[in-house]
């Protein structure tokens, strides 16, 4: 059997190895490349769903695993369509995200980006951006902003915005400085789940700093979402009987 795992992801990299201990199983872990850090089997974009389908046909894959980042919707949605034209199985990783903390009730939650603009854009000082680099062009409204990513490419930014390039996991003390020195008044995150980055929303919470949380995309219709890696293993052992 031959899987075609799509990752970039700690997560990506920890379920290609617990899945490459499979007996008579190939694992091709495909990574998009956007950082300088992409490591895996393939890097580099397939060309769209159309192109995923050709791939998977010339390479006679079997089971589709995505475990992209949760907000990979693009990629989430081309592997669905190429697996329904295909025929190929579909299971998505989705690591589980933050709602069940108990200050998560507490945090404004949006459905997309553009919302989460709009109620930071109310906010009176700094607001901490922690979305990602290509989202913040929907944040260029808001008054004042520090927008932390892992790499930034000089793209201009509004008057009154900073960046902060660096790359974490971050420590809760970390967060809590840089929150008090840059007099953070409320940050904005997406739903990723995970502890690498959950330090944030500790430091917020301690701090009473408000939180904007952009919910996360519904997976399209056709894939089996699993969000533990021996389901994942399950599935794909029942797949190789059919």
């Amino acid at each position: 059997m031959k899987i075609l795992l799509l990752g970039g992801t700690a997560d990506s990299r920890s379920l290609a190895a617990q899945l490459r201990l499979l007996p008579e199983t190939e694992v091709i872990e495909s990574v998009a490349g956007r950082t300088k850090a992409a490591k895996g089997d393939r890097v580099g974009g397939f060309g769209g769903a159309e192109g995923l389908a050709d791939y998977l046909r010339g390479e006679h894959i079997s089971v589709i695993v995505d475990a992209t980042h949760p907000f990979a919707e693009t990629m989430t949605k081309n592997a669905a369509a190429a697996g329904a034209e295909t025929g190929v199985p579909v299971i998505r990783y989705s690591r589980p995200g933050w709602l069940a903390r108990p200050d998560a009730m507490g945090w404004t939650w949006v459905s997309s980006h553009e919302e989460a603009a709009r109620e930071a854009a109310k906010i009176d000082g700094v607001v901490l951006l922690t979305v990602g680099r290509q989202p913040v062009k929907f944040y260029h409204d808001v008054p004042r902003a520090l927008a932390r990513v892992a790499e930034w490419r000089r793209d201009p930014i509004p008057d009154g915005w900073r960046v902060l390039a660096r790359r974490g996991p971050f420590s809760l003390d970390d967060e809590l400085e840089l929150m008090k020195t840059e007099n953070v008044r409320a940050i904005v995150s997406k739903d990723s789940g995970g502890d690498a980055t959950a330090a944030k929303l500790d430091a917020a919470a301690k701090l009473n700093i408000p939180v904007i949380m952009v919910a996360r995309p519904a997976p399209p219709d056709g894939v089996t979402v699993c969000d533990n890696f021996d389901e994942i293993q399950k599935l794909i052992l029942l797949a190789k009987r059919v």
